[in-house]
């Protein structure tokens, strides 16, 4: 995947609502798993040192999860996702309009057919992305939306100084329409980011889990060797 490609990933497609991502969710339960078992191995230091090893381990595991996740959150472009849905209707008119405004701004990077290869491609840090290759159906009109308005670091400028917010949605349709789908007014409850979210949540637990089996074992090893002597 390109740089390009890889910027436009890392925007949120999917949000538990009100704003809240999955991310940011499973960032929270992240930190609160690294003060439980912080608190769990400083309880049982004295008594228990292979087990509070673990501990301390595991909470130092979820507590950088934790703080990757929030820092995501933090850091994620503006209002992207959401709840923010399409206003302007997916009609022949609108469409129509979205190309007129795509050959006149963005064709010169994105070239006219919307494959990337614009006069001006190489102009950029990271080389516009190719509209067409299916990329932009993993995304909603409003993660589409805010890209248009804020631009992307090191590739596309900010429109939303010089053109309104109409013009943007009727981009958006016609970006849509290139790419072989229509808008998608309601964004999607779950998606890649929910799922890598989860997968993420699921690993740190069962490693957090192993860890902590592993030093109960420990402990209980050492005790039935001092029980020994």
């Amino acid at each position: 995947m390109s740089p390009a490609g890889l910027l436009l990933s890392a925007a949120p497609a999917a949000s538990a609502g009100g704003g809240i991502t999955v991310g940011l969710v499973v960032g929270i339960q992240l930190a609160a798993i690294a003060v439980l078992l912080g608190g769990f191995a400083w309880y049982v230091r004295g008594r228990r040192p292979g087990l509070a090893t673990a501990s301390r381990f595991g909470a130092a595991l979820a507590g950088l999860g934790a703080v990757v996740l929030l820092i995501a959150a933090a850091l994620g472009p503006a209002g992207s996702g959401g709840t923010l849905a399409n206003p302007i209707p997916d009609t022949v008119d609108s469409v129509q309009a979205g190309a007129a405004l795509y050959q006149a701004n963005c064709a010169r990077c994105h070239g006219v057919d919307g494959l990337g290869g614009g006069p001006d491609a190489a102009t950029t840090q990271f080389p516009p992305a190719n509209l067409r290759s299916g990329h932009l159906l993993q995304h909603t009109d409003a993660d589409i939306f805010i890209w248009i308005s804020g631009g992307i670091p090191g590739g596309m400028p900010a429109w939303s100084g010089s053109l309104s917010e109409t013009d943007r949605w009727n981009l958006v349709n016609y970006l849509r329409a290139i790419d072989g789908r229509g808008p998608s007014p309601v964004p999607s409850a779950a998606g890649p980011p929910a799922i890598a979210s989860a997968g993420l949540a699921g690993v740190l637990a069962v490693g957090l889990l192993a860890w902590l089996g592993a030093g109960l074992r420990r402990g209980r090893r050492s005790e039935r060797r001092r029980g020994g002597r």
